[in-house]
């Protein structure tokens, strides 16, 4: 009966991860279609935009010469017809002279003074109109060249429009590409996880907001639940621990270590204070008192780490600690030289197990202003992800760092063994 339903597990796989692939090349090759339609109709308009451009431009530059061409030839015309008039004016004023001369002498030497003084009146008034005829070819020649310049701005213009045109032609072709490998990638991540083994897990989740002595945390409740619901979601058992003190803290380890053994991976999600004490970190209770404290106080009524760890029987062990949250006992103990240290110390894990802080050794860690802190928030962000959890905590390391300004870095210790560990995806 065994053999059959595993056989038939199997079955049922395959033609999942065949559906997928099917769907998934589907999906590449509507893609491809698309950036290929988006590309030819991109030149289409480009070539059709620029044709349109030269055009208007020859015509612009035609229309131009010929309206310039027609004023000249029509200015130079009426320049050479008052010319003749004036001249053909002067040559029957000099023969009727000539006629009254013949005649009369005195009369003929007056109107050769006045001829003469009208003949250098009109000498003057060609040269004035020689000389405006200059003046307005060169206008003339000056508003064709600033047209010209305007017409060789406009060509500019069009130019790097079309090269604007042509990189964003360029980065959508990009994108496109990205988007065909992101796609091919998730077909070659389905490909492999399609083959991961079913692993049973457990998981212990704590969150501690509600201090007694130690400041106040808004988040690590709001944390807490939402890891928790998130682990559930893959189908992982969860123990969900709230504002718990010292003895509560013991039944939950004592109870979970119970539900731990025989199962393949033991995962922990602790969010509240923190504390290291001579290299120890420690968890810290919400009925633990700030006042007076002492490295021995600590030593007694927290919860140390490594003992932690002993309740966790599984050979492969995850461990998350959004714990190195800044406090004044710390602080005060540290100015003190009292043994403790601001942050958590590192740590040497055992062979199979997973310690991953929300920021490094000796630094603090930030509640956040939202709902969930921004470890939490990058882990709940991240987890979802079909890939092994060493590249889940290298991308929630990297969302961290951009979330804080880089002033906060989480940081893992310890050496996982054995194939790829798919956190969303090993308990179904």
């Amino acid at each position: 009966m065994a053999d059959t339903l595993n056989e038939a597990r199997k079955a049922e796989q395959a033609r999942l991860a065949k559906a997928a692939e099917e769907a998934r090349n589907l999906e590449a090759a509507k893609a491809a279609k698309a950036v290929a339609d988006a590309r030819q109709a991109e030149e289409l308009r480009l070539a059709k935009a620029t044709e349109e451009a030269q055009k208007l431009q020859a015509a612009k530059v035609a229309k131009a010469a010929a309206d310039a061409r027609q004023a000249e030839a029509a200015q130079v015309a009426k320049a050479a017809e008052d010319t003749r008039a004036q001249e053909q004016a002067r040559l029957a004023q000099a023969a009727e002279e000539a006629r009254v001369s013949a005649r009369a002498p005195t009369e003929t030497q007056a109107r050769a003074a006045e001829r003469d003084r009208q003949t250098a009146q009109a000498e003057a008034l060609a040269t004035a109109a020689r000389t405006q005829e200059q003046n307005r070819l060169a206008r003339a020649a000056l508003e064709k060249e600033q047209q010209l310049q305007k017409n060789q701005e406009m060509a500019k213009l069009q130019g790097e429009a079309r090269q604007r045109d042509a990189e964003l032609l360029k980065l959508r072709e990009q994108i496109a590409i990205r988007e065909l490998e992101t796609a091919e990638n998730l077909k070659k991540a389905a490909s492999t996880t399609a083959a991961v083994t079913k692993l049973t897990s457990s998981a212990l989740v704590i969150g501690n907001s509600a201090y007694i002595s130690f400041q106040r945390l808004p988040n690590p409740k709001l944390d807490a639940q939402a890891m928790a619901d998130k682990l559930r979601s893959f189908g992982i058992q969860v123990d969900l621990v709230m504002d718990a003190d010292r003895d509560v803290l013991v039944k939950a380890l004592n109870d979970y270590a119970a539900k731990a053994v025989g199962k393949d991976v033991n995962l922990l999600f602790y969010a509240g204070h923190g504390i290291q004490v001579d290299g120890v970190n420690y968890l810290i209770p919400t009925n633990m008192k700030a006042d007076g404290i002492s490295a021995g106080y600590i030593k007694l009524s927290g919860i140390a780490l490594n003992v932690v760890l002993d309740y966790m029987p599984a050979k492969t062990r995850l461990v998350f600690l959004d714990a190195c949250r800044d406090n004044p006992a710390a602080r005060s103990l540290f100015a003190a030289r009292g043994g403790a240290s601001v942050g958590l110390a590192p740590v040497s894990a055992a062979t199979g197990t997973l310690i991953a802080y929300a920021t490094k050794e000796g630094m603090v860690a930030a509640d956040g202003n939202g709902r969930n802190s921004p470890y939490t928030t990058a882990l709940l962000k991240h987890l979802d992800a079909p890939l092994d959890i060493s590249i889940v905590m290298r991308r929630v390391r990297k969302t961290v760092l951009e979330m804080t300004s880089n002033t906060q870095e989480p940081w893992e210790y310890g050496s996982l063994i054995g194939d790829q560990l798919i956190l969303s995806q090993m308990a179904k």
